[in-house]
């Protein structure tokens, strides 16, 4: 069965999905080398959030809470980086791949064949829950933004009253002594 397949050739399916995201990334295969949490962030989250999603596949829950905190946790990276949605959620996509790369010839039995569709289509609503998941990273940041906007206006307006009324104060001070 190819879950028990999978299952078993894990460990290389995620070093593979991995490396085929970090040539995503701005910072490319740099991405890796540095594997501390505290030092390289990133990394981090990709490879906790990768083993949460396969796991999480080859179960068949895309839809718990852990999935759902792997994907925004991976990409609200992507979202603070400006990635477009497509670049933003194509790292999921890539998965296929690297699936595909690590069975080799299996791919070519029959009901590896079948049973690789249904999984390749799991990992098609994956990317559908991704796609919201960062629309909704992405919604936040705009939110965060224009509140810093608005603050940055307010405090502008203040700072021009005060500066108005200063000024109007020396107008006054300055028509009564002549």
């Amino acid at each position: 069965m190819l879950k028990e397949r999978l299952a078993g050739k894990r460990d290389g399916v995620l070093r593979k999905w991995l490396e085929l995201i970090a040539q995503t990334h701005p910072a490319g295969m740099n991405l890796l080398n540095d594997t501390d949490r505290f030092t390289n962030p990133v990394r981090h989250a990709f490879a906790k959030g990768t083993e949460v999603l396969y796991d999480g596949l080859l179960e068949d829950r895309i839809g718990s809470d852990e999935v759902l905190k792997a994907l925004d946790d991976i990409l609200r990276v992507r979202a603070v980086q400006d990635f477009s949605p497509g670049q933003a959620v194509g790292f999921v996509f890539l998965l296929k791949r690297a699936i595909r790369e690590s069975l080799g010839s299996e791919v070519n039995d029959h009901r590896t064949v079948e049973e690789l569709t249904k999984l390749e289509s799991r990992i098609d609503d994956l990317a559908l829950v991704a796609f919201d998941v960062y629309m909704n990273c992405r919604e936040q940041i705009f939110e965060v933004r224009v509140s810093e906007i608005k603050t940055a206006r307010d405090d502008a307006f203040r700072l021009l009253d005060r500066v108005s009324r200063r000024a109007g104060r020396l107008e006054e001070g300055e028509g009564g002594a002549g």
